[in-house]
């Protein structure tokens, strides 16, 4: 039977929202064994990268599927924008093809940044040839834009805001409590020794390009003059906007001047996600390489760690891609998705096997009350000339143990630790993070995951992996100079299972 993975009892057929990462994602060979193995998957690849392959010099395929030997080289030459931003595109919409093969409908979708220009690509605004030329044209003026950075930090962005100085902007709010900023390379320096002085947890994002800050403006006219030349069409599926955070318009999706925007200004994916949990019964696919989006998405209020699901393993992770993406499968079915599972069995006879009931054993397990081994003495009572008989003697006494710090305050008078503190999914341990982090405290979260992960403030491990994942953690806590001082385990705090009514 399925298994009840939404925080309800999981539907018949749940509405599904494909999301769509952006750049920055990529990895040499990322669903090499879907390409293999899946015929839709490699259709959609083909025709793709046949329609890349006319605007550039070199070999694309051979840097997304290199040799071993030429692995390292495939990474460093895909973190130019030109080459990687088209292929994470024609990627992600290969394997939203793939996923709908297999009866997966989106009813919904969204994208952070480049990832929307797929999710309009998918909705008909724009023709798959078109995309790849927009989002070719986004990497090529991206490469010609001077040098820059941008800055994870776990702030909510009206906290952020205060800290960014006239040079920098706000480039996307990417969960409650997690903004990115982005400008010169020089002023996020300044940025990040002023936050860390401040014990605010920041991580610089490996790009050497200010997205969707005012570095881009000397480009925008030559993106606007593109978008004027193809055809706009209104949406056929519904998708969130990232200027706004709420559904996209028609007007809004076939107006060029709301792409020339949607390069430059902040992505509000935070309020992407809001707007697509007003549907408590959503399950959430991330469609594309890596698990960025799985990760935001999974912080949010309204959203429960198995309403998000993966398509592709973690760079890190051995697992052949089709194994991984058959796994995901069974859990999309677990939660409450209709599969086309016709296209496993095909014309195979499939007989309903009777198992036989289970017949209950009517055993008592009532433990009789035993028998005094020998007969109690009879003690008559008596007057006693012992006063210190009369009563009872406290020989112990219970109180609270000793604490040095008042634990009803706000911590400030506590000696500063490192904390690796396990998220329940309750939000007790979220309230103790704050408290710590305010009392000047470092917190290290760990949440439950599909893998191994390194994210903003913390990490994600596979519980069910056993000792692997808590190794890989605590050696990176190692590498970094993290290790923890002290340990807080909330993961068996819940605050959404139901107990089991016959």
């Amino acid at each position: 039977t399925r298994g009840n993975a939404l925080a309800a009892p999981a539907l018949d057929a749940p509405e599904v929202v494909f999301m769509f990462p952006g750049g920055g994602a990529q990895y040499a060979g990322m669903a090499r064994d879907l390409y293999e193995t899946e015929p839709v998957f490699a259709e959609w690849m083909d025709r793709g990268l046949d329609v890349l392959q006319t605007k550039l010099d070199y070999n694309i395929r051979a840097l997304w599927l290199p040799d071993p030997e030429d692995q390292d080289a495939a990474n460093k030459r895909l973190q130019t924008p030109s080459v990687q931003l088209p292929l994470i595109m024609i990627v992600e919409y290969a394997l939203a093809q793939l996923w709908m093969s297999w009866g997966v409908k989106p009813a919904a979708l969204t994208g952070h940044s480049m990832g929307e220009n797929t999710a309009a690509c998918l909705a008909g605004v724009l023709s798959f040839e078109d995309c790849i030329g927009l989002v070719h044209l986004r990497g090529q003026l991206f490469d010609t834009v001077p040098s820059g950075s941008m800055l994870s930090v776990s702030l909510p962005a009206e906290a952020l805001r205060p800290h960014l100085a006239p040079d920098l902007d706000l480039a996307a709010v990417n969960a409650p409590n997690l903004s990115v900023a982005t400008g010169p390379q020089a002023a996020l320096d300044r940025l990040q020794s002023t936050l860390q002085a401040q014990d605010i947890d920041c991580q610089r994002i490996p790009i050497d390009i200010a997205a969707h800050s005012r570095m881009l403006d000397p480009i925008l006219d030559r993106f606007r003059a593109y978008l004027n030349t193809i055809t706009l069409n209104p949406p056929k599926i519904p998708f969130t906007s990232n200027r706004t955070g709420a559904y996209i318009t028609a007007a809004q999706a076939t107006d060029p001047a709301y792409w020339v925007d949607h390069l430059r200004n902040t992505v509000h994916f935070a309020d992407c996600i809001t707007t697509l949990s007003t549907d408590a019964d959503r399950v959430f696919l991330e469609v594309g390489p890596g698990k960025a989006l799985s990760a935001l998405t999974g912080q949010h209020p309204d959203v429960t760690p198995n309403q998000v699901i993966g398509t592709l393993r973690h760079p890190q992770n051995t697992i052949p891609d089709d194994t991984y993406f058959a796994a995901m499968l069974g859990r999309m079915w677990a939660v409450g998705v209709n599969i086309d599972w016709a296209q496993i069995w095909g014309e195979a006879r499939r007989n309903r096997v009777i198992l036989p009931s289970y017949a209950f054993q009517r055993a008592p397990y009532f433990i009789d009350p035993g028998t005094a081994a020998a007969a109690p003495h009879s003690n008559w009572l008596m007057r006693s000339d012992d006063i210190d008989s009369w009563g009872y003697r406290p020989v112990w006494t219970p109180h609270y143990a000793a604490c040095d710090v008042d634990t009803t305050g706000d911590l400030s008078d506590s000696t500063p630790q490192t904390w690796l503190l396990f998220q329940d999914d309750a939000g007790v341990g979220a309230a103790l993070a704050t408290r710590l982090r305010t009392a000047g405290h470092e917190v290290i979260t760990v949440t439950p995951g599909d893998s191994f992960a390194k994210q903003p403030g913390g990490y994600t491990i596979a519980p069910e992996r056993g000792r692997e994942s808590y190794d890989q953690l605590l050696h990176d806590l190692s590498l970094t100079g993290k290790l923890p001082t002290r340990i807080a385990h909330f993961w068996l705090v819940t605050g959404q299972e139901e107990r089991f009514r016959p």
